[in-house]
């Protein structure tokens, strides 16, 4: 079972100034956060940013969630109801990163 240690040593494990990033998610999430196995949390941000840290400015990140809130990462744009845009609170972030998602 992965634990959020586990997860922080992986990520510290990865090497720095990735290009292109794709990362996959499968299972729960709650409001602010993911839910591992061991229903330990962790927070949307905290993960977004882990991997940003290791990505060049100019990256090309893919994530990949299936899990519920995963709009909690605070990315710039949102697709809504027929394909609008909304501005939800948002960062601005030098990465181009696609978010594709099974829930809002």
């Amino acid at each position: 079972v992965l634990t959020v240690i586990d997860l922080m040593e992986c990520l510290d494990r990865t090497p720095t100034n990735l290009e292109r990033v794709i990362v996959y998610y499968s299972g729960h999430g709650e409001q602010d956060s993911l839910v591992l196995p061991n229903q330990q949390l962790v927070p949307f941000l905290e993960l977004r940013d882990l991997i940003l840290e290791r990505c060049s400015p100019t990256a090309q990140i893919l994530f990949l969630l299936d899990c519920c809130y995963p709009g909690s990462m605070n990315l710039p744009l949102v697709w809504q109801d027929g394909y609008r845009l909304a501005s939800p609170p948002y960062q601005y972030l030098s990465q181009q990163i696609i978010l594709l998602s099974s829930t809002q």
